[in-house]
């Protein structure tokens, strides 16, 4: 389990903006941060506020210093995904619990899934299942930390599906906050029929089981809650 830190506010920026690094992917795990003379510049902050930030990472092993090498983010993925959502900024600074997280997509994403049934053109459907297909062979390669970027990706389509540009827009800023767990293997095989499912009603055109089958899926990532929640705690 992440270990606590206790942090400034400039050191919090710091984290912070790591911490969106990962969410963004543009960090990976394994990978080497930049320098702290770098950090410092692009942030606007002093070097020793930096020094500062990446001890306390060190500290609870999210990143490891090497000596005349520098500092590389963790390969633990759970570690990375425990840490990313208990320090989640939307969360700590807002105040914002998974609950209510949870149920703003639940009745946001349906509606959107539904809309997307009746919209959806057939080059909206290619791309669809276009990712359907990467998904599958990012699963046969058990390589669950790209799939879940396919997994947001095909989210954010269905709702570009809608031909909405407010609800893709939301989608965006909904999906980013809200999907920080790490995917077993396992629940990635069910998530991708759930995928599936989605897709099959929205080329059936079929809007009532658009919603079903989208509320199926979300209700299956309600079972990642009450873990997220505790983790905040």
């Amino acid at each position: 389990m992440a270990k606590e830190i206790h942090k400034s506010s400039i050191v919090d920026k710091i984290i912070y903006a790591i911490i969106d690094m990962i969410d963004q992917r543009v960090l990976s795990p394994g990978d080497k941060l930049d320098s702290e003379r770098e950090f410092a510049q692009k942030l606007n902050v002093s070097r020793t506020s930096v020094r500062e930030a990446l001890k306390s990472l060190s500290f609870v092993q999210l990143v490891e210093i090497r000596p005349s090498d520098g500092t590389y983010l963790t390969d633990d993925i759970n570690l990375i995904n425990e840490f990313c959502t208990k320090y989640n900024p939307l969360v700590v600074l807002n105040g914002i619990d998974y609950q209510k997280a949870y149920e703003s997509r639940k009745i946001f994403e349906s509606t959107v899934t539904e809309l997307a049934a009746n919209r959806a053109t057939e080059e909206d459907i290619l791309l669809l299942r276009e990712s359907i297909d990467i998904q599958q062979q990012l699963l046969h390669q058990e390589d669950t930390w790209k799939y879940q970027i396919e997994d947001l990706r095909f989210h954010r389509l269905i709702a570009v599906s809608t031909h909405n540009e407010i609800l893709s827009e939301q989608a965006a800023i909904c999906l980013k906050h809200l999907e920080k767990h790490k995917l077993s293997v396992a629940n990635a095989l069910i998530t991708f029929d759930e995928h599936q499912q989605i897709l099959s009603a929205i080329e059936a055109k079929d809007p009532y089981a658009a919603r079903l089958a989208s509320d199926h899926h979300l209700n299956t990532i309600r079972g990642n809650l009450d873990i997220k929640t505790q983790l905040n705690k």
